[in-house]
């Protein structure tokens, strides 16, 4: 330890000095010490969001054959803006109901499965009239729920699509038809909640053409987007009539009248 003189004359003696670079450091780990020690215990992790109760959803079912309406009920689900790492890890129970109206005698499927909350995948199958057993899979959209569907026994041999916005009583689904001249008539099949409209209709090699677009309730009005990039032109326009009746127009890309269409609201 280094020392130094103190005092004058005879008085003169040595004491220790302090290093006070030495102490000023000592102090400084001692602080240090007792922050990492305070810090152990770390802050509790962030807690998940519980997911709400049921969620149901509901829209138009549209095949090249096949029409009818699906209501979807899980059990529990996230908000769709949740990130994936905010959302729930679990399975929930799903439960719906498929009504099919065409073709042939209409039937209905009483379906069950579930819904994986972290990758958004929906699975549900079950029993409808005769020997059909329908599977309907697919996901999140930003409005709801969109995927296809199919009998597993190969009765009815075709893919059905659906889009389903949530909702259930206030969810509005339209069934029709769209023709091309000299075309033979396709499924037009959509929903409506708000200003909100969302669904399906067949085009060529039996593919799917969404239909999202947008209603205006005061006037009954409906405008569909054309699903092409890049093209500003609606795909459809038309009216829903206080009788429950829709029809209105089908244009190309270019914006040219090239057909109409029509549907019954259920």
């Amino acid at each position: 330890m280094a020392r130094e003189m103190v005092g004058t004359g005879e008085m003169r003696v040595w004491r220790a000095r302090h290093d006070r670079p030495r102490l000023a450091a000592s102090r400084a780990f001692a602080v240090l010490g007792l922050l990492i020690l305070a810090g152990c215990g770390g802050s509790p992790a962030k807690p998940k969001p519980a997911p709400p109760g049921p969620t149901t959803y509901a829209g138009a079912v549209a095949g090249p054959t096949v029409s009818g309406k699906l209501t979807i009920t899980i059990a529990g689900v996230s908000t769709a803006a949740a990130s994936l790492g905010d959302r729930v890890r679990a399975n929930f129970a799903t439960t719906g109901t498929f009504t099919r109206t065409a073709p042939g005698t209409p039937g209905t499927a009483t379906l069950t499965g579930e819904y994986d909350d972290e990758t958004s995948a929906l699975l549900a199958t079950g029993p409808g009239d005769g020997a059909s057993v329908w599977q309907f899979s697919g996901g999140r959209a930003a409005y709801g729920l969109q995927g296809f569907g199919h009998d597993t026994t190969g009765a009815i041999p075709e893919y059905v699509y659906y889009s389903l916005i949530q909702g259930s009583t206030d969810v509005v689904i339209v069934l029709g038809a769209y023709t091309v001249p000299p075309g033979t008539a396709q499924t037009f099949n959509f929903a409506i909640l708000g200003d909100q409209v969302h669904g399906n209709a067949i085009g060529s090699g039996n593919a799917a053409i969404p239909l999202d677009g947008k209603y205006v309730a005061a006037t009954g009005d409906i405008e569909i987007a054309n699903p092409s990039p890049g093209i500003v032109t609606p795909l459809a326009r038309g009216k829903l009539l206080s009788d429950g009746t829709a029809s209105g127009d089908y244009f190309d890309d270019a914006g040219t009248k090239i057909g109409t269409w029509s549907g019954i609201k259920q």
